[in-house]
């Protein structure tokens, strides 16, 4: 589904998961390693990771996710 180019992501839900690896490697936060990641998922089925640990924060990127393949 194509979305326009003014699309602001909206948080529908999230889920916490335990801390599996740095989220924004451009951006990498060591500190904030080691706790939980945050997956929230907008409306439009793209989802984002965010480190959380204590005070620290490391907000991965929006994206888009792979369409269901049916077998």
């Amino acid at each position: 589904m194509a979305r326009s180019t003014n699309h602001q992501h909206q948080v529908i839900s999230w889920v916490t998961v335990d801390f599996d690896g740095c989220v924004a490697p451009d951006q990498c936060v060591p500190e904030a390693h080691g706790d939980i990641t945050d997956i929230a998922k907008c409306s439009c089925g793209a989802v984002q990771k965010t480190n959380i640990n204590r005070q620290y924060r490391e907000i991965g990127p929006w994206e888009e996710t792979a369409p269901a393949r049916e077998e």
